[in-house]
């Protein structure tokens, strides 16, 4: 019994690893334009507000536009390829850590699989931002900077940002990264428990199964959880990106 167990969670975690992976990759490669508008907006030392005549950035409408035209819609997709291999990356770690966590805890309370999903979320968070740290770096020096590029590619952006201080160049803005993560991730598989406890237990039926459900409850809980700790994400990036020079103007 001991060994089919082990060899089922074995099963679950190598399955959460692979959904994690296809997940962020598919994921990312929708949203990332608007990833890049809030990065833009987040390195910008200006207000981004229509009546700030000295932002460069004003607007999401706006910004989408002047990158277009500054720099061609592809700017719209930099750091895709450090971003693929960041999220799937990311994802596979964490689906991965979160299964293993929550297969060996548990709680007598009724309502302690939110607690359980908080625990085991921050948790994984926490091991996959200090895993993926240095390509999150990477990835927010490529999207943050104009035309001409100061990192042309992923070899020379290695080598110039390894020259800054060695290896601990690609950890910069690490502390606000776990700050923000940990609780962060937390908050989402916490929320997405509640936020699924609730549509079947409160709003419908146990027998009333939605296909939207998990959809529903993830976005619920991916808003709430980024909302919360947004300052910490900011910082972060400010951190990661030392100097304004081809970045913020």
């Amino acid at each position: 019994v001991d060994r089919w167990t082990l060899l089922m969670s074995s099963s679950r975690v190598s399955d959460s690893f692979l959904a994690g992976c296809v997940s962020g990759c598919v994921s990312r490669s929708v949203i990332e334009p608007l990833d890049v508008l809030k990065i833009r907006f987040q390195l910008q030392y200006e207000p981004v507000r229509k009546a700030s005549l000295s932002s460069k950035y004003r607007g999401s409408l706006q910004a989408l536009q002047l990158i277009s035209k500054e720099e061609g819609y592809r700017a719209l997709w930099k750091g895709m390829l450090v971003g693929q291999m960041l999220y799937a990356l990311y994802n596979s770690v964490q689906f991965s850590v979160y299964e293993i966590i929550k297969g060996n805890i548990s709680l007598g309370h009724p309502h302690g699989a939110h607690l359980v999903g908080f625990v085991s979320g921050s948790a994984a968070g926490g091991v996959a931002t200090a895993v993926c740290h240095p390509l999150d770096l990477m990835r927010t020096r490529f999207i943050g900077q104009g035309e001409p590029k100061t990192y042309p590619n992923i070899y020379k952006a290695v080598i110039s940002i390894h020259a800054e201080q060695g290896l601990r160049s690609f950890y910069k803005g690490l502390t606000p990264a776990m700050i923000c993560i940990i609780p962060q991730t937390g908050f989402y598989f916490g929320f997405h428990s509640f936020f699924s406890y609730v549509w079947s237990d409160v709003l419908f039926s146990k027998e009333f199964h939605c296909k939207w459900r998990t959809f529903i409850s993830g976005a619920m809980a991916g808003i709430a959880s980024k909302t919360l700790m947004l300052p910490f994400d900011m910082t972060k990036k400010r951190l990661e990106v030392p100097y304004c020079t081809n970045y913020c103007k």
